[in-house]
């Protein structure tokens, strides 16, 4: 700590200086602005543009630039934007609002984070809500919740849903549930989706639909047009519509295929003007 000082909001800050070198800070160097011995702990750096106050703690990492209002930094790099709580255990930090959750890892160059886990990619944009995201790249639009388990979103908005694994590249998912698969373009306004690929086109309301607890099952059949077909998925088992009442025909007891089979008009009438 140094002899300088400095009033931001009301709390007195001290500059600190280097009492070791590394990487491109040589010993005696100015540093930047805390409010106590306790900000800062041995093996962490502020750099000359950065602020920390307000509770906030730093046990390993550098911060290059940007205010910690609050929060604890345990490594990676912090080189703008502001931090008003949550944790930061490494990646790198470029501008943005964190308010609250976890980062682990990745790039964050923008908009605000304030729950969940985020493990890895590019979060460039928009807003993130809650959710866990661990892996691939987030270029821009706004999570609120939901997690995003792998794979690459370039784009679009996610209100909610579960999308585990596969790549999405671009489009919005405003609810429902992706459990993997591939969705390269369009929009998904809703419905629940177990797997699959979707390599462009639109899901939504009106060209998906799904049943649920089907044949007294904990399972969803969920039916939605690809590429002018009828496609279904139930279960662990995807295919076309034709597909699906062959493989039930061998498959499963009378009364299931009788249920299932009662479903099929409903689905045809819906879905006909997509296919």
């Amino acid at each position: 700590m140094t002899e300088n000082t400095k009033t931001n909001v009301g709390t007195t800050l001290t500059q600190i200086r280097a009492i070791v070198g590394f990487n491109d800070v040589k010993v005696g160097d100015l540093g930047g602005w805390v409010e106590s011995e306790l900000s800062i702990a041995d093996g962490s750096w502020v750099y000359p543009d950065a602020v920390v106050y307000a509770g906030a703690t730093i046990s390993g990492g550098h911060i290059h630039g940007g205010t910690l209002y609050g929060g604890e930094i345990h490594g990676g790099d912090f080189f703008g934007g502001e931090m008003l709580g949550g944790f930061i255990y490494g990646g790198e930090i470029y501008g943005g609002e964190i308010y609250g959750g976890e980062i682990h890892g990745g790039e964050i160059r923008g908009g605000e984070i304030r729950d969940g886990e985020i493990y890895g990619g590019t979060i460039s944009d928009g807003t993130i809500d809650g959710a866990t995201i661990i892996g691939g790249v987030v270029d821009g639009g706004t999570l609120f919740g939901g997690v995003f388990d792998g794979g690459i979103m370039q784009g679009g908005v996610m209100h909610g849903g579960l999308v585990k694994g596969g790549v999405i590249k671009d489009g919005e998912i405003k609810d429902g549930e992706i459990h993997g698969g591939t969705l390269f373009g369009g929009v998904v306004d809703g419905g629940i989706l177990y797997g699959g690929e979707f390599h462009s086109g639109t899901i939504n309301d009106s060209n998906n639909i799904a049943f649920v607890n089907v044949c007294g099952r904990n399972e969803y059949l969920n039916a939605y047009v690809n590429d002018g077909k009828i496609m279904l998925s139930y279960g662990g088992w995807h295919g076309t519509i034709d597909e699906f009442y062959a493989y039930i025909s061998v498959d499963m007891n009378a009364q299931n295929v009788k249920q299932l089979e009662a479903i099929r008009p409903v689905i045809e009438m819906r879905l006909t003007d997509g296919a």
